[in-house]
């Protein structure tokens, strides 16, 4: 499967553009190429078209922390895009803390939008959070089988 990943971060006036590359930084590693857009008035700071390999600490720390039901159930299946979403707390994650949060708990700075793109988000989804038992995967994933779905 192809799978793509983007993150967009709300960048304000007040912010500092440094902590927020480390935001991205925190959740995907080292990234050259993060620019900045403006959508409806609003300035983002993004990176596009990253491989799948850059959420691997993102599906291991889901696993260590086990928080694996709280993403499962902050994450949007977006069918128009091909695309699962999720958004994490742009203040825990520069502290190098991972929170995964919906979208009516919002920050009042906007959270860090992680877009994983491909053909069946729902399958991705299973793979990255899957369904648990007790708070247990019951079939434990390994990070390598995005390949096979």
């Amino acid at each position: 499967m192809n799978v793509k990943i983007n993150v967009r971060i709300p960048f304000y006036s007040t912010e500092n553009k440094s902590k927020l590359v480390t935001c991205i930084n925190n959740l995907l590693g080292y990234i050259p190429e993060i620019s900045e857009e403006v959508i409806s008035g609003k300035r983002f700071l993004k990176t596009e078209d990253c491989s799948v390999d850059k959420i691997q600490d993102f599906f291991n720390y889901i696993r260590e922390t086990e928080i694996l039901d709280t993403v499962r159930s902050c994450a949007i299946l977006d069918y128009s895009s091909s695309a699962l979403v999720f958004n994490l707390h742009k203040q825990a994650l520069y502290s190098g803390k991972l929170a995964a949060v919906t979208a009516d708990t919002t920050s009042p700075l906007g959270n860090v939008e992680l877009w994983i793109f491909g053909s069946y988000p729902e399958k991705i989804l299973d793979w990255i959070a899957p369904q648990t038992i007790g708070g247990k995967e019951q079939i434990p994933r390994k990070f390598n089988e995005i390949n096979s779905l």
